[in-house]
């Protein structure tokens, strides 16, 4: 099995050590078309509404010296997070979208949200300039996109930051452009897809290859076969 990674082709590892699943064998769920039939696409994704803990996140900003204005709540959308990621150019732009992204990510309990916060205030201008490229890259190549905030498959450019989160940014960077590319992968994700086959998936802790495989399935299980974005295929098999 290959995999296409920018002009390069490598042979795919999805980060067990074992011979990566052939994803053309998976075909779209039977539920997925019945579950996603007539739902109409705006208010599934771009109205999927998740209750945050604004103020923590502010107060923990703050006392960081990071910009605290611009965190959304007590609820936040992914409409909204579209919204943000249109103005993304400056410093404190990428890392307002990322904050947000955090909130509606961990929702009431802010899980790690004081170390990721520490993590980015020890080198706010590296962590931007990082955080601009994978998003310059997202709208193209996913697998380089994740490369860039984990490289060489191994560890977290920005500590405590790792590929369950960074590809809610990496996603939401897309502005919600049913074309993006990229979507998000996470825990719950990841073991809907081993339970619909997907056996060489890890159940964290993916290589970039995995996860441009696992864009690419999305792709494929999209349009007039499955649902009519994308995303909804995400949306979906997390709430599996």
């Amino acid at each position: 099995m290959c995999v296409a990674h920018g002009n390069a082709v490598a042979v795919a590892d999805d980060g067990l050590g074992v011979t990566a699943t052939d994803l053309h064998s998976l075909a779209v769920p039977e539920q997925l078309r019945i579950d996603v039939s007539g739902v109409v696409p705006d208010s599934y994704i771009h109205g999927h509404t998740i209750e945050v803990v604004a103020d923590w996140w502010r107060a923990e900003l703050a006392v960081h010296g990071l910009d605290a204005d611009g965190v959304l709540g007590p609820r936040i959308s992914r409409g909204e997070l579209f919204e943000l990621a249109t103005d993304i150019d400056g410093r404190d732009e990428v890392l307002r979208l990322l904050w947000n992204v955090l909130a509606w990510g961990t929702g009431s309990r802010a899980r790690h949200g004081r170390n990721r916060i520490r993590a980015v205030a020890a080198d706010p201008d590296r962590a931007a300039d990082l955080l601009h490229a994978a998003a310059r890259l997202s709208r193209t190549d996913p697998a380089g996109a994740y490369a860039v905030l984990r490289p060489g498959d191994r560890a977290n450019a920005i500590g405590f930051l790792g590929p369950s989160f960074f590809t809610k940014f990496l996603y939401f960077a897309g502005g919600g452009d049913p074309d993006h590319p990229c979507h998000i992968l996470d825990e719950r994700v990841a073991r809907a897809l081993r339970d619909l086959g997907w056996v060489s998936l890890p159940p964290r802790g993916w290589s970039a290859s995995a996860y441009q495989r696992y864009n690419d399935l999305l792709r494929s299980w999209t349009g007039s076969a499955g649902p009519a974005r994308s995303d909804m295929v995400e949306r979906w098999l997390f709430g599996r």
